[in-house]
């Protein structure tokens, strides 16, 4: 997460540096409450998105939960009317 909020707050950082250059006292205040608000920020959604790569991959406690998936692709594909291509007649009378 720390990753995410460095690609965005760095070359916002180094452009407002470079072309305002606040007095130090800002920039000390500024970038690290910036920083801790997008983390905190994002914490909710990588955490979510954590937890749904586990959960689609079957891993860390969602073994059951991957063979329930497959179990029901399974039972849905020994339906009768989802098995192969079904022949359709049709009669035209001109």
């Amino acid at each position: 997460m720390i990753i995410i909020v460095g690609h965005i707050l760095v070359p916002i950082i180094l452009v407002v540096e470079t072309e305002i250059a606040p007095a130090i006292w800002i920039s000390m205040t500024l970038w690290p409450s910036l920083a801790l608000v997008m983390t905190l920020g994002l914490l909710q959604p990588v955490k979510g998105a954590v937890v749904a790569i586990q959960w689609y991959g079957g891993m860390h406690g969602f073994e059951a939960a991957k063979k329930a998936r497959a179990a029901a692709v399974e039972r849905s594909s020994t339906r009768p009317w989802t098995n192969g291509p079904r022949s359709l007649t049709v009669t035209t009378t001109l």
